[in-house]
């Protein structure tokens, strides 16, 4: 009975180890790493639109009207504006990359602690159910002397009887 509840203990805590390592290599799960990327890919795309589509309309009109200065400060207008927009957006990745950093450190933090709580554990139900195997080849051979002593006591008293069966019997033939 304790055997199996010891089996039982190892093999959830087995379990609950091999559900820790199923991190990718980034430490974050496999599903949310690809969740992040396919965020990041459409942020690109719906700044890229809304910055070109705009300018885009605008060099349409100075290159129309031949206002070649207006067509040049919209082309450097549009070039500084998207570099802002890119270095925002960039900005905004790099404190999503430090958020998803900072939260794999905490989640190996907790999967070591984990570990090392499970290594314990084990360690210490490694050790009870040794104390016990101790204790039951103890009392095994405490039985078993148990059974020795009883034997020689009964071939004691078997003999005692024997001898006091001749006395009686040769107290019986002197009368």
């Amino acid at each position: 009975m304790q055997l199996n509840v010891l089996n039982n203990f190892l093999k959830d805590f087995q379990e609950d180890e091999k559900a820790l390592h199923d991190y990718g290599e980034s430490g974050v799960p496999a599903e949310k790493q690809r969740d992040i990327e396919k965020r990041e890919k459409e942020e690109i795309k719906r700044l890229e639109k809304q910055v070109f589509k705009k300018d885009q309309v605008e060099v349409e009109e100075a290159y129309a009207n031949g206002n070649l200065k207006l067509l040049r400060e919209k082309i450097n207008k549009s070039i500084t504006d998207g570099v802002v927009k890119q270095q925002k957006v960039l900005a905004k990745i790099q404190a999503l990359f430090a958020e998803s950093e900072a939260i794999v450190a905490k989640k190996r933090q907790e999967i070591q602690t984990a570990i090392n709580k499970k290594k314990l554990l084990e360690g210490l139900c490694h050790s009870l159910l040794d104390k016990n195997c101790e204790l039951y080849l103890k009392h095994e051979s405490m039985l078993e002397e148990e059974r020795q002593e009883r034997l020689r006591l009964a071939a004691n008293f078997n003999e005692q009887m024997k001898e006091v069966q001749v006395e009686l019997d040769v107290q019986k033939s002197k009368r």
